[in-house]
């Protein structure tokens, strides 16, 4: 199973990469055909995660997170496009849920 669902062939992966210097975070980008876009924010408990979701202006993201004890996964989504990546975003959560407690051993 992939860890990012493509929901029938429409997702596609646009950009990864991982940063160890400000914080330690993994960060993806997603494409849906539609012209949507999201991304995906692994990061450690406690490293200050929010600052990198936190968007300028308000209402203008989606973001819904993940924890388990040592780290926080956050998936962030444009509001214009909110609605149909909803089914994609629930499907991602569970994974990333799945995974990062893989992660940690339990």
């Amino acid at each position: 199973m992939s860890l990012i669902p493509d929901v029938g062939g429409r997702i596609r992966v646009i950009e990864g990469h991982e940063c160890g210097q400000a914080m330690d975070f993994t960060h993806v980008v997603v494409q849906e055909t539609g012209g949507g876009k999201a991304s995906i924010f692994v990061t450690r408990a406690g490293e200050g995660g929010e600052r990198v979701v936190r968007p300028q202006r308000r209402g203008d993201f989606e973001v819904s997170q993940v924890r388990t004890t040592r780290h926080r996964a956050f998936v962030v989504i444009d509001h214009q496009h909110a609605r149909q990546l909803r089914e994609w975003r629930e499907l991602t959560m569970r994974r990333m849920h799945r995974f990062l407690r893989q992660l940690e051993g339990s």
